[in-house]
């Protein structure tokens, strides 16, 4: 039976000591453990690339077989024409080639041997990484250690528990399953540590402190609001660990100096710029914006607000609201008399479903555009008949025909029953592209080597599309679709206007609305819905 080697044992084994200089003294900073998890990171590193040079087939007939030659070699050049059978081992065709595949594959043994060595008289932090082995006893018990040893590779996910966990945690649980499946990531099993916050600030606050405690996370991914994520970032930072969020679209998420943040979905002022656009494609004019008042909705509603008039449309009514609030009849009174082209709705599941009911049932008919919040089958559901028609900027094409996306959707369905959206594509993109980074790109588990890999390693396809971050961590030049509600689903909007359009950054393909900032000649494929 292999056995597990954990930092949860370094830990286990320095609580005496941690007693003897009383208990806060435990209590480390997380920028304490920055060096810790570095040093573990690049152990398990070398054992892990051992180990699968040990499990190469034949390996130990090849140590032999170059065990004796090496023994040959070094006799024959000492005596070269006295001993026996010397000439011929030193003319053969074959010396040269056999020399220099014995010489690499001996430097890689007896690195292997010298690194197992030293982990058996490492520092105090790895000390008790190696009592579990004893003493050693002969040269090639380094190989049983290897073979023995087994690490998971550890990342965290901590998700907030709004709606469409199920999903998101399914995509995940997917990718890891196939990564396994395919002997892991450098010969190592991805292991998810699963957290849940509720949405509460605290509790994020907490499980960062945890998981910058634990010296086995690498990585976390992050799946909460804004609001929480904000404040538990810099504890990623300066713990060394590389924290890529999901959901949080607040652009002071990512702040100047990051290293180890970076967003998977485009940022606040992105999808703004295309529900903007969208609303140019449109031929609106006259715009009311609403919003709620908390960081996240303020953010949105800003930048909508001023990509819109820097596009020539006018906002006639504007209108901020706490999220709590149940009665908006003076709204809609005040917005049927400026006489709107459209609205703008910033806010989350529940004020959204109260304000919408309310504006339809006043008779304000103008087309609504929803903020990123909106996209769920949570809104969709709780709005019902009266949300028809409201339109949200998404990343996710599920009926793209991509050789990526099409064996996404095909594997998720037979394994879960249903067909995935994008909480469950981006769980599944994240999981497989770290997986990639890590066994393809940087040929490393430690953070450093991660997040630097990640800013400068060229797009990966995935379900959702190119994966691919600039220097900043950002999502380089992110596609954003215009989802409509249609039925109580959100399907890809189908443009009324056609060849018009795509001289503007809003492309359309297949009568399919797509917008990509900075390059209007490009879009990626979108098929699917009529």
């Amino acid at each position: 039976m292999k056995r597990r080697i954990t930092a949860s044992g370094i830990i286990a084994a320095s609580l005496p000591w941690c007693v003897a200089l009383l208990l806060a003294a435990c209590a480390q900073d997380p920028s304490d453990t920055a060096d810790e998890r570095l040093a573990l990171a690049q152990q398990e590193d070398a054992i892990a690339n051992c180990g699968l040079v040990v499990e190469q087939p034949g390996f130990e007939a090849e140590m032999e077989e170059c065990r004796v030659f090496a023994e040959k070699d070094e006799e024959c050049a000492i005596f070269p024409g006295e001993k026996e059978g010397c000439q011929a081992f030193l003319h053969s065709p074959a010396y040269p080639d056999l020399r220099l595949h014995c010489k690499n594959f001996n430097f890689v043994v007896k690195n292997c041997q010298d690194r197992v060595t030293k982990m058996r008289k490492p520092p105090a932090l790895l000390a008790p990484l190696v009592e579990r082995f004893g003493e050693q006893r002969d040269e090639d018990d380094w190989i049983k250690v290897v073979r023995e040893i087994e690490d998971d590779l550890v990342i965290g996910v901590v998700d907030s528990g709004y709606a469409g966990k199920e999903p998101f945690l399914d995509g995940l649980k997917l990718a890891v399953e196939e990564v396994n499946n395919d002997q892991g990531v450098l010969g190592r099993k991805i292991r998810l540590r699963i957290e849940e916050t509720d949405g509460d600030l605290d509790q994020s606050r907490s499980i960062a402190k945890e998981m910058a405690a634990d010296l086995d996370v690498r990585v976390v991914i992050g799946r909460q609001f804004s609001v929480n994520t904000v404040p538990v970032v810099p504890v990623y930072e300066s713990a060394n660990i590389v924290y890529i969020t999901v959901s949080s679209v607040m652009r002071n998420v990512i702040r100047h100096g990051s290293r180890y943040t970076f967003r998977l979905v485009p940022n606040s002022e992105a999808l703004a710029r295309g529900l903007a656009t969208y609303a140019v494609s449109r031929g609106y004019k006259r715009i009311a914006v609403l919003y709620s008042r908390d960081n996240y909705n303020e953010e949105m509603a800003y930048a909508f607000r001023d990509f819109a008039v820097g596009q020539g449309m006018t906002i006639v009514y504007e209108k901020s609201f706490f999220e709590t609030r149940t009665n908006f009849a003076d709204i809609g009174a005040e917005m049927l008399e400026k006489g709107i082209d459209a609205v703008f709705l910033s806010t989350f599941v529940g004020p959204a479903t109260r304000l919408v009911h309310r504006l339809r049932g006043m008779g304000l008919d103008a087309p609504i555009l929803g903020s990123d919040a909106l996209d769920s089958n949570a809104f969709a559901a709780s709005v019902g008949e009266a949300g028809t028609g409201i339109v949200v900027p998404t990343i996710y094409n599920p009926f793209s025909k991509s050789p990526e996306n099409a064996a996404f959707v095909e594997k998720f369905r037979q394994q879960y029953g249903y067909l995935p959206a994008i909480r469950a594509a981006q769980g599944y993109d994240v999981i497989k592209l770290l997986a990639y980074t890590m066994q393809q790109e940087a040929r490393s588990t430690v953070p450093s080597s991660i997040a630097t890999t990640l800013r400068h390693m060229a797009a990966k396809q995935g379900a959702v599309g190119d994966w691919r971050f600039g220097d900043d961590g950002e999502l380089a030049d992110p596609v954003i679709y215009i989802a409509e509600l249609q039925n109580g689903e959100f399907v890809l909007f189908k443009d009324r206007h056609q060849e018009e359009e795509r001289s503007r950054a809003l492309n359309i393909v297949n009568g399919k609305l797509i917008h990509r900032p900075g390059k209007p000649a490009e879009s990626t494929e979108a098929l699917g819905i009529q």
